[in-house]
């Protein structure tokens, strides 16, 4: 286990997070696996239906009840990603972009993490690197 893993990343998220995709640091496991789903995509912007595609996410809608931002929820005919309406077009589509970070987690394993402070810093990050790729950045 890698120093950084050791010293900042407590969670079984994390754990599993880079185990999966086989990387010494969570940070490397995100962009790892944020790079094999942009694979062949051009960007910016990064075509977050095709992402949702990729991680088999079959919806995505507004919905006025919900409390956050945004959540993904498991439906009867797959994943789909809920965000609150009121959200500016910056703003959800970072919000969608953290879910398909969840979505991505569920990938890890079928006792993938699902809450916690690590899990939603995770997923920001997913979704930080899937809107703008240090790839792009070079």
């Amino acid at each position: 286990m890698s120093k950084s893993l050791k010293n900042e990343w407590k969670s079984a998220a994390a754990r599993q997070l880079v185990a999966f995709a086989k990387a010494e640091t969570v940070e490397g496991a995100i962009e790892k696996i944020a790079n094999n789903l942009l694979n062949d995509l051009t960007f910016p912007p990064t075509d977050l239906s095709l992402l949702m595609r990729r991680l088999d996410v079959v919806r995505c809608r507004a919905d006025k009840s919900l409390w956050g931002s945004g959540e993904l929820r498991q439906a009867d005919d797959g994943l789909e990603i809920i965000y609150s309406p009121g959200l500016s077009p910056e703003r959800r589509r970072f919000t969608i972009a953290h879910e398909l970070g969840h979505a991505a987690l569920a990938r890890t394993g079928p006792r993938f993490p699902r809450a916690g402070r690590e899990v939603e810093r995770i997923c920001d990050m997913f979704a930080t690197e899937g809107l703008l790729p240090r790839a792009s950045c070079l």
